[in-house]
């Protein structure tokens, strides 16, 4: 068998690929687009801040939901527990369901420790049929936090990210 040796690729080839590849959009390569919906535009955390705890230490047998409408100020609204609450109950007795047709909502755990304490337990909502599905409905805890952004989006704007998928163009 004949063994061809093949020429070394210019340099030029590694730096078109680079470049190639910093424009491509890919939200991982640009730090100012935010997946998680998280920072506001200023790129400060919205995350809400520590509730009082009770006398010995335990967080109170309630929830607190932060409503974040895109042109209204933030709400803050405390729902008692009165037994096992879920996100779904607990986002329809804050009346976010009646107020935003589509929304983000994020869990916020009282009580973790560590490196993940302030990462939120991200919470699909179908606005559609306005259920949390059944794996995202997790069991709320007192002390628990939700954050519940109104989304800009529109269905239409979702189908087209859907269809076009990384050549979408994003906000």
């Amino acid at each position: 068998m004949l063994w061809i040796p093949l020429p070394p690729l210019p340099r030029y080839f590694a730096i078109a690929g680079l470049i190639v590849l910093a424009s491509s959009g890919c939200a991982l390569m640009n730090p100012a687009y935010d997946i998680t919906g998280l920072t506001g535009d200023s790129g400060a955390s919205i995350v809400p801040p520590p509730g009082p705890l009770n006398a010995d230490g335990s967080p109170p047998r309630q929830v607190t939901v932060q409503l974040r409408p895109i042109g209204g100020n933030t709400e803050m609204a405390t729902v008692k527990m009165e037994g096992d609450e879920s996100v779904e109950s607990v986002l329809q007795k804050s009346k976010a369901i009646s107020k935003f047709y589509r929304m983000k909502v994020s869990l916020f755990r009282a009580g973790r420790k560590g490196p993940m304490a302030n990462e939120p337990l991200r919470i699909e909502y179908d606005s559609a049929s306005k259920r949390v599905p059944a794996q995202y409905d997790y069991a709320m805890q007192p002390g628990d936090k939700l954050l519940v952004v109104e989304e800009s989006r529109s269905a239409f704007e979702d189908l087209m990210g859907s269809l076009l998928g990384p050549f979408a163009m994003r906000k």
